[in-house]
Parts: C-alpha cells; sequence; structure tokens
C-alpha cells in the first residue's frame, strides 16, 4: 500500500538544499515582506551539528521540517535561543526549533508526527529534557502542557537586531526527559495522522535513537 507521507533524516547536500528551500518558502508565506532576511534559515553548522528531520508527501516532495540539537550547557540553550532564563535547566538538553510546514500541509498532524518520533527515541535517552520556545497566546501551549511541557517567561531584553518584527512575550518551554514515556503516549492518542500511513525511511529511528544517545562535551557543542 502506497504512504501518503515518508520520515526523513536529512544527511546529504541535495537534502540540505531541500530543507534550506522548505524553510525559505514556508517562512516567506507566513512572514512576507515583515521578515528582514532569510538567511538564517539555510543550513548552517547548527544544523551539520542538529538531527534535521523532514517529511515527503506522495510526489516526493519536501513539506516538513524539524531540528533538534543535543547541547550540553545552559549557556548554549540560551544562544541557540536568544534568550535569558532565571532558572537551571536540566541538561544536556534538546533544543527543537526551525518547525516548518508548506501552507497546503498544515493542520495536518505533521508537527505531532516529528514529535511522536523525538518522544519515543528520548525515553532511554540520557537527556536531561526537551526544549523549545514559543510566543505567549499561541494556541498550541494548551496541548503542549497536556503532552507535559513546562512554561516560563524567557527574557529577550539583551537582543538588538532580530530578523523578526514580533514584540510578543517569548515563552520557553521544556519536557523532564522522566516525562518522555507518557508524552509519547499523550502525543499518540491525540495523532491526526494514521501511523500506517507515514513509511520510515531506512535507519530512520536508529538514526535518531543514536544520535540521543551522545552525549555532547562543551568543547563540541554549536555556537
Amino acid at each position: 500500500m502506497m504512504k501518503n507521507y515518508t520520515l526523513h533524516v536529512a544527511s546529504t547536500v541535495l537534502e540540505q538544499r531541500e530543507v534550506s528551500q522548505l524553510r525559505v518558502e514556508a517562512y516567506r508565506v507566513a512572514y512576507g515582506t515583515t521578515l528582514k532576511s532569510f538567511d538564517f534559515l539555510h543550513w548552517d553548522a547548527n544544523d551539520d551539528w542538529g538531527c534535521v528531520m523532514y517529511v515527503r508527501d506522495q510526489e516526493g516532495t519536501a513539506i516538513a521540517s524539524l531540528r533538534g540539537i543535543l547541547l550540553s550547557e545552559q549557556a548554549a540553550l540560551e544562544q541557540l535561543f536568544d534568550i535569558r532564563l532565571d532558572f537551571a535547566v536540566p541538561c544536556p538538553v534538546v533544543a527543537l526549533d526551525r518547525l516548518v510546514i508548506l501552507p497546503a500541509h498544515r493542520k495536518k498532524g505533521l508537527s505531532s508526527l516529528f514529535r511522536y518520533h523525538l518522544y519515543s527515541a528520548s525515553v532511554h535517552a540520557p537527556i536531561g529534557c526537551l526544549a523549545f520556545t514559543i510566543n505567549e497566546g499561541a494556541s498550541r501551549i494548551a496541548m503542549q502542557k497536556q503532552i507535559g511541557f513546562q512554561f516560563a517567561p524567557a527574557s529577550t531584553e539583551h537582543r538588538e537586531q532580530s530578523p523578526y518584527d514580533n514584540q510578543t512575550r517569548v515563552l520557553f518551554a521544556h519536557l523532564p526527559q522522566a516525562a518522555c514515556a507518557m508524552a509519547t503516549e499523550v502525543v499518540r492518542d491525540h495523532m491526526l495522522i494514521d501511523p500506517a500511513q507515514v513509511a520510515l525511511a531506512p535507519n530512520f529511528s536508529a538514526t535518531l535513537q543514536q544520535y540521543l544517545q551522545i552525549a555532547p562535551s562543551p568543547a563540541n557543542t554549536p555556537i
């Protein structure tokens, strides 16, 4: 039976270019001329260090992507998200960012598809938590709280420049590693996508699990 989607981890130069193009297209539609530059969306050293997942549709087109970066220290986390926190975050931490979905494929559960596999792979991983940032008032916060994420305000007062024209308060969310098993169950119970309609590329699961098992040292954490 033909699968509707295939889940991959980007590794080749061609895949890297496809992910970059996907990010730019998704942000161009979402932000239009309010985005000052698209350069920050191009594949960079953080992508090389991270684990970049993406989804192809039946035509083989890349339609959604999410990046996870394993960081050993809170300072690196704050630098990546360009925030400041007044509390300790359990490390190592998997920082989730660069979630993009083409407009025609939004609200189909693709974000949950990424997260389901990430949480599942993190159940036995030697990490402290998974984390992301989100604008205050976003509609998906309620569901993320149900999954087990804890939210707190993040300071952005230090920012001098930003690619966004955005004055909304930023929230920092983190999911303790001990909560990943329950989070996996909650996401599975609420998924809009039938797992039978999703194919996993060869070595997808093994690559993801292997990545989460390699705790970074401060010396090789990306900047």
